[in-house]
């Protein structure tokens, strides 16, 4: 049983791990119907109410008071296909169930033409997404068991305790990251504008894994599922820089956001009645007798147990241009970098598990491997009579290693998209709207490691943004 505590417990720090490292894999391509429609190339730009998120010095040069109603729908698709025969896992290629996932946003700014300090409060959500996946089943077949000193031997089935219980999807995650962002901007001059706002940061968070432990050879599944919440602070800054009517320029950036994760752990450790004789012949291969009773003998070994984290979204910085080609025709471009590696350690705290001497540890040191990434975006502009025509490109590099990645995250490699919009303006109204197209790099583990899965993984995103506002 000892060895079987051992697996629990490892699988128990491995789904906190797994929870803890949600921002790489679900951080959104930003916030806005009209900065996404431009690829997210607005740092330099940030002339509406997301300027909170984007660039907070954008609220600077805002000349009127406006209220945004906006939402973004996103629809993954993700697909891996197995390349190994692990027990429970086919040769196959799976699809992970589709599912359209919804975040409203909102912000309101108060501004004026003569005014030289401008307010802003947004709430938006700028990490979130899931995958739910049905790949593995408990495996089935027969082996062998000793019944005499000559080694003869017969064949049993494999038997599980408790096998209608077995979770229907056992690899799951759904993460959302509400932001409540009070802003302030204060513009120096017709060129110069300065900005910082505050992050308010409630987490939630539902994850499930299993890990097949099929290294051990005793068909050792463990299933998990984590749900807890979490409240935490952070901040952005920016300046924006007007050198003539033509070109704009924008410098912003995000300083790190603690968040302190509550949450409950239940995990199973399922037992066929192969692993049962095989763990007691192995020990023990002369004395064939006192392992057989247990080839009838299977077991779940299920316990509960609270997990806290400090985790830390990371710092960001990034740089932004503006040029008006036309007086209706505008070219962005950004570039900006995430401090990704501020996550490479995480320490968890938590309850005993099965009240056993070994698994009495309160804190735990995961090294996760995270890695620093860029995002390259280009958009543009076309205004004519009452309408916006947009259009962009982002490269995004995913920070998540091969060491840890699993079919739970849909963020699977390297990102570029495809962005379309427009702006319709009507009166004191405006209506954005836009489609996106996310594509990911085509990535293959063929290294076996604690915290990643062996296969080929493809992903890619549907989304669009809508937004109403009001100016006045």
């Amino acid at each position: 049983m000892r060895t079987f505590t051992h697996v629990l417990l490892l699988a128990i720090l491995l789904i906190v791990s797994a929870g803890s490292l949600f921002a790489g894999g679900f951080a959104l391509s930003g916030i806005g119907s009209k900065a996404i429609g431009m690829g997210g190339a607005f740092r330099g730009m940030a002339d509406d109410g997301t300027a909170m998120y984007w660039n907070p010095a954008g609220l600077g040069f805002l000349d009127n008071s406006l209220i945004t109603l906006a939402g973004a729908g996103i629809m993954p698709t993700s697909e891996f296909e197995n390349t190994v025969g692990l027990p429970g896992f086919a040769l196959d290629e799976f699809t992970a169930e589709e599912k359209l996932w919804l975040f409203p946003n909102l912000y309101a700014v108060k501004a004026c033409s003569d005014c030289r300090l401008k307010f802003g409060l947004g709430a938006y959500v700028p990490y979130g997404l899931g995958a739910e996946w049905d790949i593995f089943n408990l495996p089935e077949g027969y082996f062998p068991v000793v019944i005499d000193t000559l080694g003869n031997t017969e064949l049993r089935a494999i038997t599980w305790n408790g096998a209608d219980e077995f979770p229907e999807k056992e690899m799951k995650s759904s993460i959302g990251i509400l932001d409540i962002h009070p802003t302030v901007a204060y513009k120096f001059s017709d060129k110069v504008s300065m900005g910082v706002g505050l992050s308010v940061n409630y987490a939630m968070i539902e994850i499930a894994k299993l890990i097949p432990h099929s290294s051990l050879s005793y068909y050792l599944p463990t299933t998990m599922s984590l749900e807890g919440t979490g409240l935490g602070f952070g901040a952005n800054l920016g300046l924006m820089y007007k050198p003539n009517d033509v070109i704009q320029i924008g410098l912003s950036g995000k300083i790190p956001s603690n968040i302190s994760m509550d949450g409950d752990v239940d995990a199973s450790l399922w037992v066929s009645n192969l692993a049962m004789y095989k763990m007691n012949y192995d020990n023990n291969p002369l004395h064939y007798e006192t392992a057989l009773p247990f080839a009838s003998v299977n077991a779940t070994y299920s316990d509960e147990t609270d997990a806290k984290a400090d985790l830390t979204l990371p710092a960001d910085l990034g740089w932004g241009m503006s040029v008006h080609l036309k007086p209706n025709w505008i070219l962005n471009a950004d570039c900006s970098y995430t401090f990704w590696n501020a996550m490479d350690k995480i320490v968890i705290e938590m309850d005993p598990i099965l009240d056993l001497t070994i698994a009495q540890k309160e804190e735990v040191t995961l090294e996760t491997n995270w890695k620093d990434a860029f995002r390259f975006s280009l958009g543009t502009q076309y205004s004519f009579s009452k309408v916006d025509l947009r259009g962009g490109f982002f490269y995004d590099e995913s920070p998540i290693p091969y060491s840890s990645l699993s079919p739970t995250w849909p963020d699977t490699g390297n990102k570029y998209s495809g962005n379309a919009g427009l702006g319709l303006h009507l009166g004191r109204w405006l209506v954005d709207l836009n489609y996106e197209h996310i594509f990911f790099g085509e990535k293959e583990i063929e290294n076996q490691t604690a915290d990643n899965m062996v296969g080929i993984y493809n992903s890619d995103i549907h989304a669009f943004n809508m937004g109403l506002t009001y100016n006045f």
